[in-house]
């Protein structure tokens, strides 16, 4: 039986939105100002889902405050490295990097790995070295520590994310978890710019409507991946592999950045590792 349009479109929606997502921030992003970045996109997004606020605050009590610490620390974490990162280094660079980041999700959700899965997790690590080595003196020149810290903070904040989640799955629909980040995202970004002296530096009329934008469209993200994932689990899943190969076609196109021969051929190893090293281990979980 053929599956049904709307399943179908919603995944695909939520890739378009996933694949957006770095070329917006690292575009719009305010230099030196994170937290009034963040401050934006959450109020939005915040505004957006406030529907579901409601549900959340009759369900607080049932959560430990240690529980809603932890949630808000990660969070803040996420978000402010994740933009950090992408202020620092080349989009492409952090997409094909970020491309580790599901092997990494499996070990926080403690999930021991067969030797197939190891082996295509170190050929997911090689061929990332080969783009960074391929890219020559440009992109070694921005490779800093604090850029290099940012990206593996990012990778491993949203690693710890995706299992520390798990607390509240069963308590919470999946738009409300969506909900949940965004309040925590503004609770985070909030006292930061407070502490700032309410500092407006790097703000301009393109980096508010990319932030609101942003802020926007990641919660129509969640909500389709949601609504794809309990239609259409398996396609829902595997269009998602298709995520950094349209979000590096579109830095590519979109963008100054470019690509050596030598590069694209080391995303496309690395993607396809990635994705390999992903199935044997999500295969192993379930076996």
């Amino acid at each position: 039986m053929m599956m049904p349009l709307l399943p179908r479109l919603a995944a695909v929606l939520a890739v378009a939105v996933w694949s957006v997502l770095p070329l917006l921030i690292k575009h719009t992003a305010f230099d030196a100002n994170i937290a009034l970045f963040l401050l934006l996109r959450f109020t939005m997004s915040t505004l957006l889902l406030s529907p579901v606020l409601p549900a959340l605050w009759r369900k607080l009590p049932a959560l430990s405050p240690m529980l809603w610490l932890g949630f808000l620390l990660l969070n803040a974490m996420n978000y402010f490295v994740q933009t950090l990162a992408l202020q620092l280094l080349p989009a492409t660079l952090y997409i094909v990097a970020f491309a580790l980041t599901p092997i990494l999700c499996l070990l926080a959700l403690r999930i021991r790995l067969r030797l197939q899965a190891w082996l295509w997790t170190a050929v997911t690590l090689l061929a990332c070295l080969w783009f960074v080595l391929a890219g020559g003196p440009t992109h070694h020149g921005e490779l800093s520590v604090t850029a290099m810290l940012a990206m593996l903070g990012s990778m491993l904040s949203w690693a710890l994310y995706s299992a520390y989640i798990q607390h509240f799955q069963a308590l919470f629909r999946d738009v409300e978890i969506a909900g949940l980040g965004s309040v925590f995202g503004l609770l985070a970004a909030l006292p930061v710019w407070l502490a700032g002296g309410l500092s407006l530096a790097g703000a301009s009329a393109p980096g508010v409507a990319g932030a609101v934008l942003i802020g926007a469209i990641v919660p129509l993200g969640y909500a389709a991946y949601s609504y794809a994932l309990r239609t259409a689990p398996v396609f829902a899943v595997t269009s998602q592999y298709l995520e950094p190969v349209l979000a590096l076609l579109l830095v590519v196109a979109l963008t100054t950045e470019t690509l050596s021969q030598q590069q694209g051929l080391a995303a496309l190893l690395c993607f396809s590792a990635a994705m390999l090293a992903d199935r044997a281990g999500r295969q192993h979980a379930t076996a």
